[in-house]
């Protein structure tokens, strides 16, 4: 399981104070593997023949970079948090003495309080919520026959 997550803490005793955020990014060998398969993997599936005609080139990062270490350094010059945040209100079990809210979203210690968004998941795959998806589901789509449902009404104009 990878275990890098950031962390929250307070700067002051200052309500309106800004918190101190460390978004511990890239910090664990795996982080930097996983984006830079993310990589590799968007490329492959772009590169698939459906979108002959609609994908010319890779972009972003730039096609000439394949090897490791030029996919590393591209990921440390370019990837940045964004402030996408999971995991700053943790969800813990029913009577857990640690985390924020309970399996309702109820905060703990509070009346009336829920918290309903990404911040309560406890761990996360480094990678944006929408990569995350890509990543887990679109790499199935070509094997079950499902992309060219997807991909043919939008190039013809006619989504069903």
């Amino acid at each position: 399981m990878i275990n890098t997550g950031g962390s929250i803490t307070l700067a002051s005793s200052d309500p309106f104070a800004h918190p101190i955020i460390d978004v511990n990014m890239l910090s664990e060998p795996v982080d930097l593997a996983i984006m830079r398969e993310a990589f590799r993997s968007a490329r492959k599936l772009l590169s698939a023949p459906v979108f002959k005609g609609s994908v010319f080139e890779s972009l972003y990062p730039p096609g000439n970079l394949t090897t490791d270490d030029e996919l590393d350094s591209f990921i440390h010059s370019t990837v940045g948090p964004y402030f996408h945040s999971v995991g700053s209100a943790g969800m813990s079990p029913r009577g857990a003495n640690w985390g924020v809210v309970d399996p309702d979203h109820r905060v703990k210690g509070t009346n009336g309080l829920r918290v309903i968004d990404v911040s309560v998941l406890v761990k996360y795959i480094c990678l944006w919520l929408l990569d995350w998806f890509y990543l887990c589901c679109l790499s199935q789509l070509p094997q079950a026959g499902i992309l060219k449902h997807l991909v043919m009404p939008l190039r013809s104009g006619r989504v069903q």
